[in-house]
Parts: C-alpha cells; structure tokens; sequence
C-alpha cells in the first residue's frame, strides 16, 4: 500500500528511492467495482492491473478515477505537509504530460488566501520550485495561469517567476483572467499583465469575445 494521500499514484520518496505507483486505485477497482471483497486476488493481481492500466493509457486513470482524485491541492498552502502533498499530488501530471508528448503541465499557484502578499509568493514559490525540479529531468514544463486572487496581479506573479529562477517554470498568460476579485469587480490592467508575464511565458490562452463591424475586437 502507499503510504502516501491515496489521491497521488506515487508514494513518497524515503531515503532517495524512486516513487512509485500507488495501488489504491487498481485495489479499489478490484473490491469496489468489480470482484469485490475478498474474492481470493492476490497482491501480484493488484500490482498487474495498474501496470495494465497505465501501460495502456494513463489518461484511463484520469478520466474514471473519483473527481476528488483531481483535487491536488495548494501549491502555496500555508502548511508545509499539505504543501508538499500538493506537490507529491501533481507528480502524475508530469507523467502523464511525458507519455503524451506534451512540453508542460499548467497549475495555479493557489495559496489558500492567507497571509501577506510576499508570505504567499514564497509559499507558491515554494511549491513551484519543488515540482519544477522534479520535472526537469523529463524536460517537463511547469507553467503557471493566472486564474483569479493574487496570481492575476501580473507583477505579484512575476516575483514568484523570479524566486523560482527556473528554467522549466513559466506562465500561461489566460489574456481573460485578471481578476484579482471577480466578485468586488477588481480586475488587474490585462494589457499590462500580458506584457510582464509574457516574458516567462511557455503558452498563452488567448480570447477574444466581442467584435465590432470591422472585425476588431470591441
């Protein structure tokens, strides 16, 4: 069993040993949903069927697993533990991004709300970091959106760029998401925010929704 959250499918590293796959999924396919308790597998069988399945297709993991399985957690939460589980929880991500061919993983730099502007781009920083060392042997992007609170003040965002100071650490500047409160109606300037993050950006997501007679967006 893993001794991990059961919503990663790697246990945590000890002593430098390599994650590994975590069987909680395959186990509980197996008593949940289709031989039941008890009906006589052995852990060889458990061990099998998650090879099969992300052998197969990783992304088979993603699509049937619970959605609190997707709910990976804070990259920037005020506590180091569920911190470093965020992190542990986005390994997945990383593998799943090699398999497929794709250059990056994209995350939000949640921090949970707490704390002083500065305390909480040290704890995204953090988080960023530790997962984009880890991506880094497998030329894996970690790119960050902005997507609402702190993480849509595009300079608030370039500082945790900064203290990352990583490579393979980046943004998604969403050219539509800049509002630091959408509920108050505080939106950041977007045409400033695009022209700081651009500078760390691997990928954009571009939108454009009102259009006048010309064609130029209004």
């Amino acid at each position: 069993l893993s001794s991990g959250p059961s919503a990663t499918p790697h246990r945590r590293a000890s002593h430098g040993r390599r994650r590994g796959l975590n069987e909680n999924y395959a186990r509980e396919l197996m008593e949940l949903h289709t031989l039941g308790v008890d009906a006589g597998y052995t852990q060889k069988d458990v061990t099998g069927l998650l090879a099969t399945i992300v052998e197969w297709n990783p992304l088979t993991y993603l699509l049937t697993a619970p959605r609190s399985l997707v709910l990976e957690g804070n990259l920037g939460d005020p506590d180091e533990k569920k911190r470093q589980t965020a992190v542990d929880n986005h390994l997945r991500w990383l593998e799943w991004a090699k398999f497929l061919g794709c250059h990056s993983i994209r995350v939000n730099a949640a921090t949970g709300d707490q704390g002083t502007p500065a305390e909480q781009g040290r704890r995204a920083a953090d988080g960023l970091r530790k997962l984009a060392e880890f991506a880094k042997p497998h030329d894996i992007g970690v790119i960050v959106e902005n997507h609402g609170g702190y993480s849509s003040d595009g300079a608030w965002l370039v500082g945790v760029m900064k203290e990352v100071d990583l490579p393979n650490c980046g943004t998604l500047p969403d050219f539509g998401n800049f509002f630091v409160d959408r509920e108050k109606g505080v939106e950041y300037d977007k045409y400033k925010g695009v022209e700081e993050l651009m500078p760390y950006a691997k990928a954009v997501s571009a939108k454009s929704h009102v259009f006048d007679a010309e064609g130029n967006e209004s």
